[in-house]
């Protein structure tokens, strides 16, 4: 079953997710790879999540959303939504509705709830059942596959990508993705990291990836509640950290300055890097691969099987959001 499916076969399942007649559903605009839905039944609410397939990508994101969640709930994390039941033959699941507004800009304690959560969920590393949790998406955990990920991705957007995104690529893209692998391996050398040395199981974390105040409530109380884990698990700290500066929603929608980035940074490294001790010169050598790779993920939704095809003004926006990517000077945030 595709996940277009009508809003009778929706009200269905929901209601037999939730165990209960649905009164109510009601579609929450600007998911741009899912679909979100606010169940209403009698007593209860609850949120419907319709999860985007792409047959070219092999990833589940529906398992790797709810075990996540189900995971963190069942260790008393409740800044998450509380997994409630799954359909995987729809690519459906429903989660506790969370109350609560976006917020419209970062601020400094926004920054440090961010850096307390994420340090939070490195408490919950030697659980038992940590183990059996996936990679995160798009996972790194060496400089090199930070360098294969970063060749991979360009490749694909200049075999597939529209025209004008190609000329992006091209033209700015890939000369700047050509230093970077540069000035990576420069400082692996100089810092004697093997470029192919993996990251000892021990020294992974926790990542969400798609980590930030674009993916925030803040609940009527206050509190903020952390939202889309379908990308959640283990990663490199390096590119976990790096990951929350450049990403386009923290760059473009609710911007993070170049101050609170080192906020955010000088909250979180510290607590690693006094086990992880080769972090600080392993984030120098992956930041600036990994501007290339957000840029390049600015782009993603150009590329066959998408979620979202934007006409011309559309790509234009995002080719100027990765160029802004592109464009912003990290390294005084970054360790030395």
């Amino acid at each position: 079953m595709t996940a277009a499916l009508a809003a009778p076969d929706l009200t269905a399942i929901a209601g037999r997710l939730l165990g209960m007649p649905v009164l109510a559903l009601d579609e929450i605009p600007g998911g741009r790879n899912n679909r979100l839905f606010r169940v209403r039944a009698a007593g209860a609410t609850a949120a419907l999540k319709l999860y985007h397939h792409d047959r070219t990508d092999p990833r589940d994101r529906l398992a790797q959303e709810f075990g996540a969640l189900s995971f963190l709930s069942g260790r008393g994390i409740d800044a998450v939504p509380r997994p409630i039941a799954s359909d995987a033959a729809n690519r459906c699941a429903l989660y506790e509705w969370i109350e609560g507004i976006r917020p419209a800009t970062v601020d400094a304690d926004s920054v440090d709830a961010l850096a307390d959560f994420f340090l939070r969920l490195q408490a919950l590393r030697t659980d038992p059942p940590a183990g059996a949790l996936p990679p995160a998406s798009a996972s790194c955990f060496s400089v090199d596959g930070v360098l294969q990920q970063m060749t991979q991705r360009l490749e694909r957007l200049r075999a597939a990508a529209p025209a004008e995104v190609r000329l992006f690529v091209e033209g700015r893209l890939l000369p700047s993705a050509r230093g970077a692998a540069e000035r990576a391996r420069d400082v692996a050398a100089h810092y004697g990291i093997a470029l192919e040395a993996t990251l000892a199981a021990d020294l992974r974390v926790f990542s969400p990836s798609d980590f930030g105040v674009h993916n925030v409530l803040r609940r009527p109380d206050g509190r903020l509640a952390f939202l889309d884990f379908e990308y959640f698990g283990w990663d490199d700290p390096a590119k976990a950290i790096v990951d929350v500066i450049l990403h386009p929603g923290m760059t473009t929608e609710t911007a993070l300055t170049d101050a609170l980035a080192a906020r955010y940074v000088s909250r979180v490294l510290p607590a690693l890097a006094a086990t992880d001790h080769a972090l600080p010169a392993r984030i120098a050598a992956m930041a600036a691969p990994l501007q290339a790779i957000w840029a390049a993920i600015a782009l993603n939704l150009f590329l066959p099987g998408a979620a979202a095809v934007g006409d011309a003004a559309t790509r234009a926006r995002q080719i100027e959001v990765a160029d802004r990517i592109l464009a912003r000077d990290i390294s005084g945030l970054m360790p030395a």
